[in-house]
């Protein structure tokens, strides 16, 4: 992409907004030894007709300003705009640049350079990638929930994200089956679990914060709240200290996974019964 559209005050706060790393996959793009940045500045609703996620009514002048462009590497940039552009919609790519860019302003100095967080979450997202088949049949029993899970569906308004959901669910059984890994975990005196269902909760009431301000009305649609959480978590795992490259599809899989469950457990989203999820249950 050619920079002669974008203005080098436009570009400069980019990058230092950024931290001079890949918001996707958070890669330095400032070399010591490198006589240039190694990074690229991508439009997030594309410049020219012929371009992804090109959009004629926008402004040209919001086209080209920092706050329609994301810093990436080379290799991101063609991810996003060629490989799985269907995976990347401008909705998914301005959140992306929000947390990154959030991340870089608020966390201490070198933190991005020489630390990670971390997380069970991200522990339990590896282990789940090395199982490779999907339970023949939903074997694991929730005589034990008081409402169904299509009933929590719909009362909390998700359409999108419903055949997830229902797919997913057969799932639960490599988590709370004899040996799931939460069950290997509580067997062994760790509490694992209940950390992982606080990460999440917390991670759904920042997201609902956020909608609220962003758009100061209600209700939100169940679907943009579990749009929300997924790229948060996403960010959260590929963040953390156990996180081992994956390929994207594995990782959205196993990510699916562990918020189904939560999902189920009543962990995160609304109780049809009661009005409210919550960790009082966990166990």
């Amino acid at each position: 992409m050619s920079k002669a559209t974008i203005a080098p005050s436009q570009q400069k706060l980019l990058h230092t907004k950024s931290g001079n790393r890949c918001a996707v996959c958070k890669k330095c793009l400032a070399e010591n030894d490198a006589a240039r940045s190694l990074g690229e500045n991508a439009h997030i609703y594309g410049e020219k007709p012929e371009a992804t996620r090109y959009d004629p009514n926008q402004k040209e002048a919001f086209v080209n300003s920092e706050k329609n462009l994301i810093y990436v590497c080379p290799g991101c940039h063609y991810k996003i705009d060629y490989v799985r552009p269907q995976d990347y919609p401008v909705e998914r790519l301005f959140e992306i640049k929000r947390e990154h860019e959030e991340a870089v302003r608020t966390l201490p100095q070198n933190t991005l350079d020489n630390e990670k967080i971390s997380t069970h979450l991200a522990e339990v997202i590896v282990r789940l990638s090395r199982i490779e088949e999907k339970p023949e049949k939903d074997l694991y029993d929730r005589s034990y929930l008081d409402y169904e899970i299509q009933e929590k569906i719909d009362f909390n308004k998700i359409k999108l994200y419903e055949e997830v959901i229902n797919e997913y669910k057969v799932y639960q059984y490599y988590l709370h089956g004899e040996n799931g890994l939460y069950e290997i975990s509580t067997r062994e005196g760790g509490f694992e679990k209940i950390k992982i269902y606080n990460r999440i909760l917390h991670v759904y009431v920042e997201t609902i914060k956020n909608l609220l301000e962003e758009r100061n009305t209600l209700p939100f649609s169940g679907d943009d709240i579990y749009f929300d959480v997924f790229n948060k978590i996403n960010t959260m795992v590929k963040g953390s200290k156990e996180y081992i490259e994956m390929n994207d599809d594995d990782l959205m899989h196993c990510i699916h996974i562990v918020l189904v469950d939560a999902f189920i457990e009543c962990k995160w989203f609304e109780n049809p019964k009661s009005g409210g999820g919550n960790l009082g249950s966990a166990n």
